[in-house]
């Protein structure tokens, strides 16, 4: 069965087979215990699949891997008939038993994710004692990527970069030039942004430079699989080395941390201009609150004045621009 092949970014497909080789894994563990070996399609396996995980995972998620299989099918498709079973499993016709279905979905997805275990959940606040340790374990840690996802944590807390940006960043004498990566979806104030970083001490700016090496020395197509196991092994390392809790710091907790320590100094207006926003509300409403940053030093880097007169246009005359 032929699919409308939307245009696609090469980062957003990319992304699409992130998200696929999650789903995959999924699909592995029940084929392990003998689940679904009586389905002869694989597209059939992985639209049974996702369709079980839905009461499981959040409706943001749910959405990545509906159009990630839908990409799936676009390029690997099935014979017509079983193409047809997907995708009535994928897409079905809104009548009334699917209203009602969809009804009991968000009931149950509720209770599941308010009672997910804690490994699932991820932390934005992480204390000045859980940063050292999780550090200090980190590059203490025999994997290959070790040092390398500390250096990934604390370039990122520095600038506040979200941390798949790191693929295409670059340092240009004082300036960090960096690729947008919500740009395409409308999100951000524009395709760049500049971050100017000469405010950071040395050795800061030496940890930065060697993460901008080891991005511009990957092959082509490499940064995926790199960005998934430091994902996964600071995901791995704060469970084995931080006390039980219920939420554990991510790649992502280093820009919270930053997104704090701005909220506490700079106008709504600078900060979404340092943080790619093209919202002043998105700091705001989905990032950590000033109250959680730490030191009393001032914030070493900023924003370009293009970026915030970028972000002012995009806003008009919001009342809250000024601090």
């Amino acid at each position: 069965m032929l699919l409308r092949t939307p245009n696609r970014t090469p980062e957003t497909l990319q992304s699409y087979r992130r998200v696929m080789r999650t789903l995959e894994n999924h699909l592995a563990r029940r084929l392990a215990v003998g689940d679904l070996r009586h389905l002869d399609d694989r597209n059939l396996q992985l639209a049974i699949t996702w369709h079980d995980l839905r009461p499981f995972i959040s409706a943001s998620t749910d959405r990545q891997y509906k159009a990630a299989l839908m990409q799936h099918l676009r390029e690997h498709p099935s014979e017509e008939d079983i193409d047809r079973v997907v995708m009535e499993l994928l897409d079905p016709e809104q009548g009334i038993s699917e209203i009602e279905h969809d009804d009991r979905l968000a009931e149950q997805r509720k209770r599941n994710l308010m009672e997910r275990r804690g490994s699932q959940q991820r932390a934005r606040y992480v204390s000045p004692e859980d940063w050292h340790t999780l550090i200090t374990a980190l590059c203490a840690s025999s994997s290959q990527v070790g040092k390398l996802a500390a250096v990934w944590l604390a370039s990122t807390r520095a600038t506040g970069l979200r941390p798949c940006e790191w693929a295409t960043a670059r340092r240009q004498g004082v300036t960090l030039i960096v690729q947008n990566a919500k740009a395409t979806n409308g999100r951000s104030h524009g395709p760049t942004r500049e971050i100017f970083v000469g405010g950071l001490d040395p050795m800061q700016l030496r940890i930065i430079d060697s993460l901008l090496d080891v991005m511009a020395m990957l092959p082509e197509g490499a940064f995926v699989d790199l960005y998934n196991r430091v994902r996964d092994l600071v995901a791995d390392v704060g469970r084995a080395s931080l006390t039980k809790r219920s939420t554990y710091p991510t790649l992502y907790s280093a820009r919270h941390l930053f997104a704090a320590e701005a909220k506490r100094e700079l106008t709504r207006i600078e900060v979404a201009a340092l943080m790619g926003h093209r919202s002043i509300a998105s700091a705001a409403q989905n990032y950590l609150e000033g109250r959680y940053a730490q030191g009393g030093g001032a914030l070493k880097v900023r924003a370009s004045d293009r970026d915030m007169d970028t972000v002012r246009r995009a806003n008009g005359s919001d009342p809250d621009l000024k601090h």
